[in-house]
């Protein structure tokens, strides 16, 4: 072989290389903008979820709506939500868990007061 066929087959060999190494930068650079784009966009970032069904309180669908994007959730089935979906849900449970306290404490104090009367 000639020393001009080698250089040949060496600068070959090179730009495959290197365009192998632009191939895999391009991919990594587009993970990264995938990435980027869902710790930015709060409506990229998804959260199974299922919630609580019963045939009596709990059977029906839930709606939730959040900044004109609205989503009607099946109970007892395993959803996957945007995560402001996934917050205002998990806002309303802790909202409902703070009025039942209040409704039981209102309920004994009342109770008290009615036994010092």
């Amino acid at each position: 072989m000639s020393k001009a066929s080698e250089t040949k087959n060496t600068d070959d060999e090179v730009l495959k290389t290197d365009e192998k190494d632009t191939k895999t930068n391009e991919v990594e650079s587009q993970q990264t903008e995938e990435s980027t784009e869902v710790e930015t966009n709060p409506w990229k970032k998804k959260y199974k979820i299922k919630l609580f069904k019963d045939n009596k309180d709990y059977k029906d669908d839930v709606f939730v709506s959040v900044n004109f994007n609205s989503y009607q959730i099946k109970r007892g089935v395993e959803v996957e939500v945007p995560e402001p979906i996934y917050e205002a849900l998990e806002n309303s449970y802790k909202q409902d868990l703070e009025t039942a306290d209040l409704i039981e404490n209102s309920k004994a104090s009342e109770a008290v007061l009615n036994k010092l009367n």
